[in-house]
């Protein structure tokens, strides 16, 4: 776990405490403080809206620096009943003079967002094909994009980031007759100081009349009350006389300074940077704060912990949240966006007409593979199903859900949740449905949304056979802090559709054995004997 060291805590108190509460508020600042002195990163984001048919599809593209990588999102609805389509979906790219790129499958996050990360090899005009498989119907939606060549004269020459507002905006000139532009004061006078042997003249730009102005005959305004859409705080803004910057921060308050002035306090706070290395622990720490204020399912006051240690901020927070550090790189799969996420470990039919499944996580495309499987079974004519979640940690809820349709009636409830402390009911809703018994493996290490299914399922006539399961009831969600830590976070708590919790004693089977071979026995006697349960109407 990365070392934070308590001397730093005025520091952290002063310069970081604001900034997360900005954050917090202005995610366009959060991307250009990443970007501060690293190689230049360029966000930008399309959003595209169509109704076709019965669905209303919105489509958003984000390009990711100026190397052709590019995200893509896609979230489906049907317009007559408000759900959101989640099924298999394909997405095709064609590239310009219609070159076909590979077909890729997208996942699928919480909010029903498909997603993807794809290469683009040239700028120009491409178009995206969405295609989504109904039961009745094979529907395809078509978005025409452009992607950009981003000129360098729109990047700050400093920290890279893509200038989309002129108010605080500065023009170095070299004496070679080359432009360089920043996206604020701060970033100009490091610019400037850089080339300090070459520099011919520096002009900004009047915030009043937004007419130009040599930079050394400014007067500035620091820290004033305004807010610059897409500008990265403290604002300095520049004025050509003194009569329009007193009127101005007559207004909005802040400090006057001329250029001297300005270049001392900046200066000051150069002088006062910290060594990199504590810089990445702050930066570190300020993203690790910000994130849990966002997401963790009670309310912070992040007051409480701007002194804390590391260690100290995880003990704070409940038993099931924790910091991990990755063992090992994402796979190429992932990065692309279409991790392959094999979570079907064994699908099989035994005792001539019974079907096995063990599912071994649930993820991305459990339900997906689940059904496969259940089809198979239907075909061979099967009479009941055994559903092993033994060592199941549980995974994405939704894909849980999914499943749980098959086997509860319409409009019954499935689980509630306080996800971001807002209540959420979830109801079963679907057309297909499997009548018969079922019988689920649990044991010591079947958790989190492992249990929900197993318990929820319960509720609903299935036989629970092997051992009280772990006991975790929270919602957990994985937040990467940066490449080397994942913060692991509790965003919720479940409750079972009797109204209870899973506590942390687990859930307790209908049939206790520890007996790998005694368990499967047992389920198949159970699914042989379905009235072992009380039927719940």
């Amino acid at each position: 776990m990365p070392h934070y060291d308590m001397k730093l805590t005025a520091i952290l108190r002063n310069i970081f405490f604001l900034t997360i509460i900005y954050l917090s508020i202005h995610p366009i600042a959060s991307a250009h403080l990443e970007n501060r002195g690293k190689a230049a990163v360029t966000l930008k984001k399309i959003n595209k809206v169509i109704e076709q048919g019965e669905y209303k599809v919105e489509f958003s593209f984000y390009t990711i620096g100026d190397k052709g990588i590019a995200d893509f999102a896609f979230k489906i609805m049907n317009m007559e009943t408000g759900i959101y389509y989640r099924d298999s979906m394909t997405l095709q790219i064609i590239a310009p003079n219609d070159t076909t790129l590979p077909a890729y499958t997208p996942f699928m996050d919480n909010d029903s967002n498909f997603k993807m990360r794809s290469f683009l090899p040239k700028k120009g005009d491409y178009k995206i094909v969405v295609t989504i498989n109904t039961e009745t119907n094979k529907d395809q939606f078509v978005f025409p994009f452009i992607l950009k060549q981003n000129e360098p004269s729109n990047l700050c020459a400093w920290c890279g980031m893509l200038i989309t507002n002129n108010q605080t905006v500065h023009t170095l000139t070299l004496n070679n007759g080359e432009q360089k532009s920043t996206c604020c004061a701060h970033c100009a006078l490091d610019t400037r100081n850089k080339f300090s042997d070459m520099l011919d003249r520096m002009e900004t730009i009047d915030f009043r009349n937004n007419e130009k102005v040599e930079s050394e005959n400014a007067l500035y305004v620091m820290d004033s009350t305004i807010t610059i859409e897409d500008s990265m705080p403290p604002y300095i803004l520049a004025f050509s006389s003194r009569e329009s910057a007193k009127e101005f921060q007559k207004e909005y308050s802040g400090t006057l300074v001329n250029f001297n002035n300005l270049v001392e306090e900046v200066n000051k706070e150069h002088d006062n940077t910290l060594a990199q290395d504590e810089i990445n622990q702050l930066l570190f720490f300020e993203d690790f704060l910000q994130k849990i204020t966002r997401n963790y399912y009670k309310d912070v006051d992040i007051k409480e912990l701007i002194d804390v240690s590391i260690e100290g901020v995880m003990a704070f927070l409940d038993k099931d949240s924790s910091l991990k550090k990755k063992t090992d790189p994402p796979s190429l799969d992932f990065i692309r966006g279409f991790d392959r996420d094999e979570t079907i470990e064994n699908q099989k039919i035994i005792n001539g007409n019974i079907g096995y499944v063990k599912i071994k996580h649930f993820g991305r495309r459990t339900k997906e593979d689940f059904k496969k499987a259940i089809e198979k079974f239907n075909k061979k004519g099967i009479k009941g199903l055994i559903l092993d979640l033994r060592d199941n940690p549980g995974g994405n809820i939704d894909e849980a859900l999914e499943i749980m349709q098959y086997f509860v009636p319409n409009g019954a409830l499935l689980v509630s949740a306080n996800i971001n402390k807002k209540e959420k009911n979830y109801f079963s809703n679907s057309t297909e449905k499997y009548e018969y018994p079922i019988s689920i493996l649990i044991n010591n290490k079947t958790a989190s949304s492992a249990e929900i299914f197993a318990a929820s399922l319960h509720y609903y006539n299935a036989i629970l056979i092997g051992q009280n399961s772990y006991g975790k009831n929270s919602i957990q969600k994985p937040i990467p802090i940066n490449s080397d830590y994942t913060l692991f976070l509790t965003v919720g708590k479940y409750t079972l559709p009797d109204g209870t919790t899973v506590n942390e004693s687990g859930i307790k089977p209908d049939h206790y054995s520890t007996d790998d071979n005694h368990i499967l026995a047992m389920a198949l006697d159970c699914i042989k004997k379905p009235n072992n349960k009380p039927k719940v109407e």
